[in-house]
């Protein structure tokens, strides 16, 4: 019998016992304090009248021919004249319409006690609010128990639902439909004992319930827990995102070569995993069927190169010839500094093979019969490639053990998880060739896992941030991820010391199950106080075996260190965004060229960011010179208004935001010459616009000369840069002077 069935059978006689003990229990309360009743006759006798009764045998008397005071029953308050007396065992209590009624006390002549007095079930609303109370309550206790019994969720919600409801159930009969409660003053109790006296079903019905208010508890109990219990069962799914695979084989690579479209190589490879282009660059380039006669599988051979044991031993592995030579070849792992030259257990390693051809491969912890039957791809890759890799981290035998019995289960039900003879793993590899062929007969690899105590401390392998990283400014706290090579449990201190002294816990992987996609396991938590301007410095120490006794587990006696950069605010420069607020952007084309530019400070790095423009302060686009503190990029715009916005952010994610508008104006007009005289001997022309003026003499070229061809050409300066429609040149009266302006936008004339 396995665990699982063990479960299975604790869970059933929980649930037997449960209700068993709920249906005594409520009995139990009902019987410490409910009276004398005969379910027979419930009804009282009939009441004394008198209010002066004659004496009668036993010290009292009562009118009313032939009453047998033993059966005087129910009644409010006690108002018999002072010469009554009533005998031991009686009392005398008066109803609603005067009368008097001499009732016996509780059947064996004793009070209820106080834990009767206590849990004595109540009519009317006293009893549906002392119902709810009990459901409460017993709901409650349920909760609480049942996981301690090791029952599941499931189970818990439907016992606790069950239970809760049945004591309200049944204390909600006893509390209406009870002979008690037909006799019992209020409008609660009037309306059970109506619906008890009532003929036909009805009041049989309700009657029924009144009279076995425990049976009907149970009752309702039990549809309650059928309707809310649901078995649940827990599959593990996997699932994996891979390139898209072509077919195998080429039957298609001819459809390349349809005419209809360019045949490219991605086409051409895309029809089948054996297409390829022949006579490429010509005009006979053809997508083939590269080696349809190819009918051999890939061999496989160990990829020394690849073998890599990530211990803090710095381990020496090798691959090594196996004792006995598998048919489809094989080789063995061994570590010459371990014992029995294992693999210390929760140590990545990695190792790799190769292939004679471009194939894909698959690896299995299984000896299957076919290619399509094994589960894993070598490397979580489907590539056809010529060298493969494949990452591994196995636990010891112990931890494996401690995961089974963490989940109720063996080890042959279906977990995934398995244990080799001796810890010794066979892993059987096989590759397929573009044509569809394998090796029928896999390539092994084998090696063992040390199963021996676990004598070293966990390793913390990396951190989600790394070290020597800048914290943004003025946050004081930050989110981080320590990942170990095995399940450990976690601290972090801002001083370096002993294990159980640091002070701040993490949440962390306790099982083998929790290993993540880079085969380590995580411990989450926040690292607080940060300061800006400085170095924050934390250290970090792990302790294994969280399944494991106190005095079993290792603790590392070497802190992880980790410092963490204070910054400061980054920044704009000021006045180094261009084009500037409301400028004039001239060109004498459709389309103006901008560059956009700006200076950033401060932050990390004296201001070294990543700066990104956009137009709607929303889809921000990177700069095309950025990742320092100078930004720019080109802009060609058409002429109208513009708004640009920048946002920089450094690698400590310190962000600056800034913004400019500007026009864009496109001038296709040349500038005219206005006026043209001798200023002090020097030739003097004033343009109605801002313009650069050349001017030659040469007779040859006359004005066919282009401007800033000094070799022809001579530039005439402007007196001053505030006057650029003033331009001078020498005079000569003798020459004759063929002139040429240009305006800042490259307008002539």
């Amino acid at each position: 019998m396995n665990k699982r069935e063990v479960v299975k059978k604790r869970e059933s006689l929980f649930l037997a016992v449960n209700i068993i003990l709920s249906v005594f229990a409520f009995a139990f309360l009902v019987g410490l304090s409910v009276p004398s009743v005969s379910a027979q006759n419930p009804t009282p006798e009939k009441p004394v009248t008198d209010a002066n009764p004659p004496p009668a045998t036993g010290g009292v008397a009562a009118s009313g021919s032939g009453i047998d005071i033993s059966k005087l029953e129910s009644g409010m308050l006690s108002n018999l004249p002072a010469d009554t007396t009533i005998p031991e065992g009686f009392k005398a209590e008066k109803n609603p319409d005067g009368t008097i009624n001499i009732v016996k006390e509780n059947a064996d002549g004793k009070t209820s006690g106080l834990l009767g007095s206590l849990f004595k079930p109540k009519t009317g609303a006293g009893g549906l609010l002392q119902g709810v109370i009990w459901a409460t309550t017993a709901y409650g206790v349920v909760k609480w128990l049942a996981p301690k019994l090791g029952l599941s969720d499931e189970l818990t919600g439907a016992l606790s639902k069950g239970v809760g409801a049945g004591l309200f159930a049944g204390q909600t009969a006893y509390a209406l439909f009870s002979p008690e409660a037909a006799a019992a003053e209020g409008k609660l109790g009037s309306i059970g004992g109506d619906l008890i006296i009532k003929d036909g079903v009805v009041g049989k019905g309700f009657g029924w319930i009144g009279a076995h208010p425990i049976v009907f508890g149970v009752g309702v109990g039990v549809v309650v827990f059928a309707l809310s219990y649901k078995k649940v069962e827990y599959e593990r799914i996997d699932f994996t995102c891979n390139p898209w695979e072509a077919p195998i084989g080429g039957n298609d690579c001819e459809k390349c070569n349809d005419g209809i479209q360019p045949c490219s190589e991605y086409r051409c490879k895309s029809l089948g995993q054996a297409c390829g282009i022949v006579n490429a660059g010509t005009e006979d380039e053809k997508c083939v069927w590269l080696n349809p006669r190819d009918v051999s599988s890939p061999i496989i051979r160990a990829w020394d190169d690849a073998l890599k044991v990530e211990s803090v031993n710095k381990l020496t592995c090798d691959y090594t010839s196996l004792a006995q030579r598998p048919s489809g070849g094989g080789t063995e792992i061994e570590c010459k500094e371990t014992r029995n030259n294992c693999i210390p257990a929760f140590t990545p390693f990695e190792f790799g093979i190769q292939t004679n051809k471009p194939a894909q491969c698959k690896i299995d912890f299984k000896l299957t019969d076919s290619y399509e039957e094994m589960v894993y791809l070598f490397g979580e890759s489907n590539l056809f490639d010529y060298n493969h890799t494949q990452r591994l981290n196995i636990p010891n035998k112990r931890a494996i053990e401690a995961l089974i019995a963490s989940q109720n289960d063996s080890l042959d039900t279906g977990t995934g998880i398995f244990i080799e003879n001796n810890n010794q793993y066979d892993l059987y590899i096989r590759c397929l060739s573009a044509n569809g062929y394998y090796n029928p007969d896999p390539y092994v690899v084998s090696f063992c896992v040390d199963d021996g105590p676990d004598a070293t401390p966990p390793q913390i392998i990396e951190t989600s941030i790394r070290d020597d990283q800048p914290v943004q400014y003025g946050v004081d706290e930050v989110p981080i991820f320590v990942y170990t090579n095995e399940p450990a449990t976690c601290k972090w201190s801002r001083t370096d010391q002993q294990y159980d002294k640091m002070e701040n816990g993490m949440t962390c992987a306790s099982s083998i199950a929790d290993m993540d996609a880079n085969l380590l396991y995580p411990c989450r938590g926040t690292l607080t106080g940060l300061e800006d301007r400085k170095d924050n410095v934390y250290y970090f120490r792990c302790e294994d075996q969280p399944w494991a006794a106190e005095d079993e587990r290792i603790r590392m006696t070497q802190s992880y260190v980790l410092t963490l950069k204070g910054t400061q605010p980054l920044n704009i420069k000021e006045d180094s965004i261009e084009p500037e607020v409301n400028e004039i952007v001239s060109g004498a084309t459709s389309t103006v060229a901008v560059t956009l530019s700006l200076e950033t400070e401060n932050g990390y790095e004296n201001g070294k960011a990543e700066c990104y423009y956009s137009t709607d302060n929303n889809n921000f686009v990177p700069m095309f010179e950025t990742n320092s503190f100078k930004h720019s990029q080109r802009q060609d715009l058409t002429q109208g208004d513009y708004t640009y916005y920048f946002r920089c952010v450094d690698l400590g994610g310190n962000t600056a935001l800034g913004q400019t508008n500007f026009e864009v104006f496109v001038d296709t007009f040349a500038p005219m010459v206005v006026r043209v005289l001798n200023d002090a001997n020097r030739l003097k022309i004033i343009t109605d616009e801002d313009a650069t003026c050349y001017y030659s003499v040469n007779e040859n070229t006359k004005c066919n000369y282009e401007i800033g061809n000094n070799s022809v050409a001579q530039l005439m300066p402007h007196e001053t840069q505030d006057d650029k429609n003033e331009h001078f040149a020498a005079w000569n009266i003798n020459d004759i002077y063929y002139i040429k302006e240009g305006d800042d936008v490259d307008a002539t004339a």
